[in-house]
């Protein structure tokens, strides 16, 4: 391969569609693939600085990092690799007026989604914004298996399982604050058999709160020997 014009990206279909769910599938097979195919990746990297359009899209903001890999104008997305995420303003609240799907190739990132105070009509500033769920997203996540805790909460109907585990201690002042940083992986198969997610409170003992996961046994069996289809990764099958 010469040049990523050459290649499979050139054979996306286009993403604007009313189908969400279907583009949002399309989105992480693209990803998928693309973080699987390294020489193309290097090939994308390496031609940043060879077209202006990319180069102009490119650039460093207090939050990250970007690179502009790839710009499919007609096609309706655009592929972009962040890095050098500054941690002293992960939490700044922002927003995004687009759809988008993430692949995590090294390292992680911590993950706020907010809530408004003051109802939800009507002007707001950062100060009416208060944290509602905390994760810390890992590269486990972009490999294929599931976070038992936000399983639980997507399709057991338990919010609280994506309660903070860790923050709580005087010594993590200054660390991010409250955070669901411990997390319970399984595979696709397994995944299913989750019947709850618990956190338990530790404080005196530890200075992480401890995460109970609770499996169906029979559900777990029949993962175990295949007997129904594996659950997408997450952010699929959500």
């Amino acid at each position: 391969m010469t040049t990523a014009a050459d290649s499979w990206l050139t054979q996306v279909p286009c993403l604007d569609m009313p189908d969400l769910a279907f583009v949002q599938h399309v989105s992480f097979s693209i990803l998928d693939r693309l973080a699987a195919d390294r020489n193309l990746l290097t090939t994308l990297v390496n031609e940043v600085l060879a077209h202006p359009s990319r180069m102009a899209a490119s650039r460093v903001t207090l939050l990250l990092n970007r690179l502009s890999l790839w710009e499919a104008p007609d096609h309706s997305f655009e592929i972009r690799l962040n890095m050098n995420p500054r941690p002293e303003n992960q939490l700044v609240p922002h927003d995004h007026c687009y759809a988008f799907a993430t692949h995590i190739l090294t390292g992680g990132y911590v993950h706020v989604v907010r809530r408004r105070t003051n109802g939800w009509e009507g002007p707001f500033t950062g100060a009416d914004l208060q944290p509602a769920i905390v994760t810390v997203e890992r590269p486990m996540m972009g490999c294929g298996m599931h976070d038992a805790a936000r399983f639980a909460a997507l399709h057991c109907g338990q919010p609280d399982a994506l309660a903070p585990t860790a923050g709580f201690a005087p010594s993590a002042r200054g660390q991010g604050g409250l955070c669901a940083i411990d997390r319970g992986y399984l595979d696709g198969w397994s995944v299913q058999a989750v019947k709850s997610v618990r956190v338990l409170d530790m404080t005196g003992i530890s200075d992480h709160h401890f995460v109970l996961i609770v499996l169906s046994r029979s559900k777990l069996i029949e993962a175990l020997l295949r007997e129904f289809p594996s659950l997408e990764p997450w952010a699929r099958a959500a």
